[in-house]
């Protein structure tokens, strides 16, 4: 992603203000400026971002990012898996190693 593409992308948020994401696990929330309280569902742990630092989401449910000062933000998808068809799969073989028989 190029710079202007972030700038694009990036959401602001003004202090006090929520955004949720559901589904997040994977996805990456990263502070372009200004401070953020992340808290997942399920996660025994809140965390704290701030300029220029990066979460990826563990959680598989909701996700609340709370703005502690006005910040801005960008939330990146994880990069797609690929799957190959089943007839593209390189073939597993199995090889075993048999010693002299005495």
């Amino acid at each position: 992603m190029y710079p202007n593409e972030i700038a694009q992308a990036a959401r602001t948020l003004s202090k006090d203000a929520l955004m949720r994401i559901r589904k997040g696990r994977g996805q990456v929330v990263t502070v372009l400026e200004g401070l953020v309280w992340i808290t997942q569902d399920a996660h025994p742990r809140d965390t704290f971002l701030a300029d220029g630092e990066s979460l990826q989401l563990e959680g598989s449910r909701m996700t609340v990012v709370q703005a502690l000062q006005d910040s801005r933000l960008i939330v990146l998808a994880p990069p797609a898996e690929v799957v190959l068809p089943h007839a593209l799969r390189a073939p597993v073989h199995e090889y075993r190693i048999q010693g002299n028989p005495s």
